[in-house]
């Protein structure tokens, strides 16, 4: 599938949506080829609830879809396909921009294996548990044979993942576990690829028993090599193979959010800052620098990898984003909340890549709120980002805390729309 990464999609929003504009974001029924991604598939449920109800696969099966489009989406009416069959969504609700949802068999926790809002149930279509040898005959069909496709209401496909097809290299279905896309790997190119997916380990909400995020992200993995594979540190992202590669260049990289003064947890556990990558190819942050005011630059030593149209997050410690998020390095020093302060990124050579002024109401990033972020409006990011540079408080909560912010995912636009 054509990737539709984070840069060229917001570009859309050069035709007057949210941004500075002020205009009202459309609501999308027929997405472009990519807008829409497959994150999760849980195709083999295995969930006990509470009191040893066990939950089959017609009624536990669901999968996760990311709206990787600045505007509000419509799905209702759009398809899930596998093999021979298809399947129309129907829809509760509309899905912001930037956010993961989930389109299920059942809506009922009861019954669907204690699932979180099911924004969409589908009928028809039963995902297949591996592969199958037996080829449709009926052309369309056998192209999605052994395939998962979301396809819009006319038909045309939207992201195609081949999760069951011999030699792609995707893990094999477990029984109740989700097969999960990489957190640094959201886009619907790197989908097609099974060394981007994963077994998922991490326990799934509610009563169910089953292993999953749905309607969360999954964790960072390391790229792969051409030198045999990734080996991936599943706590930081690494991929501890091979030579890493180079660092971003100026006018590739920004620092596109940060909070200064957290609520939830202390400014010492929850300070933390994220950086933005519009480049081409995959990049390294390693041998970088980060500089708090005037203060001598720190070296990142971490082989943080970026890919074209993702964020990464360097925080105090772990404590500052929610459980089983952990950011991608930590950074030391402190984002001091009064007054007038900065922050830099640097290259290998300590030359500044991007700044932002901030603590003052007339300074680039503005003031400081407790209890939330300052964000770099999603419009700029689609000029990657140009000479202007709109910053705003986050209106968005994050983890059980409720502190506000977007950390390592797509910003809210001006005016706190998502």
């Amino acid at each position: 599938m054509k990737r539709v990464g984070l840069g060229a999609v917001l570009g859309m929003l050069l035709l007057g949506c949210g941004g500075g504009s002020g205009d009202a974001c459309p609501v999308l029924g027929v997405p472009p080829v990519g807008g829409i991604i497959i994150t999760e598939i849980m195709a083999d449920p295995n969930a006990t609830l509470a009191g040893g109800v066990a939950v089959d696969d017609a009624q536990g099966e669901w999968i996760e879809l990311l709206n990787a489009l600045p505007y509000t989406l419509n799905p209702s009416g759009m398809q899930i396909a596998s093999g021979s069959k298809a399947g129309r969504l129907v829809c509760t609700d509309t899905v912001p921009p930037g956010r993961f949802f989930l389109v299920a068999r059942s809506a009922d926790p009861l019954s669907n294996g204690g699932l979180p809002k099911v924004l969409c149930t589908y009928d028809k279509v039963t995902l297949l548990n591996s592969t199958s040898a037996s080829v449709p005959d009926d052309p369309i069909q056998a192209a999605r044979h052994n395939h998962l496709q979301i396809l819009a209401s006319n038909g045309t496909i939207i992201d195609d993942v081949p999760y069951l097809v011999s030699g792609a290299g995707f893990p094999k279905v477990k029984k109740g576990a989700s097969m999960q896309l990489c957190r640094n790997g959201l886009s619907s190119e790197y989908n097609d690829e099974g060394s981007w997916w994963y077994v998922s380990g991490v326990a799934d909400t509610l009563d169910s028993t089953d292993l999953g995020t749905p309607g969360a992200p999954g964790q960072d993995c390391g790229a792969p090599d051409t030198d045999g594979g990734a080996t991936v540190d599943t706590i930081s992202g690494v991929d501890t193979g091979g030579e890493p590669p180079p660092n971003p260049a100026i006018g590739e990289i920004f620092i596109s959010e940060f909070m200064a003064d957290p609520k939830a947890v202390t400014d010492a556990d929850g300070e933390w800052f994220e950086l933005y990558f519009c480049g081409d190819a995959e990049v390294s942050l390693k041998g970088m620098y980060y500089q708090l005011d005037a203060k001598t630059p720190v070296q990142i030593k971490t082989d943080v990898r970026m890919l074209p149209g993702t964020y990464a997050v360097l925080a105090r410690t772990a404590a500052a984003l929610p459980a089983g998020d952990p950011p991608d390095a930590l950074f030391t020093g402190s984002l001091s909340n009064s007054g007038a302060h900065s922050l830099r990124i640097l290259d290998a050579g300590k030359l500044t890549l991007h700044e932002v002024a901030y603590g003052e109401v007339s300074a680039t990033g503005g003031k400081v709120t407790a209890g939330a972020s300052n964000h770099l409006c999603i419009s700029d990011l689609a000029f990657c980002p140009g000479v202007t540079q709109v910053w705003e408080v986050s209106v968005t909560a994050f983890g059980a805390g409720g502190d506000k912010g977007t950390p390592g995912f797509m910003n809210e636009s001006c005016g706190g729309v998502q």
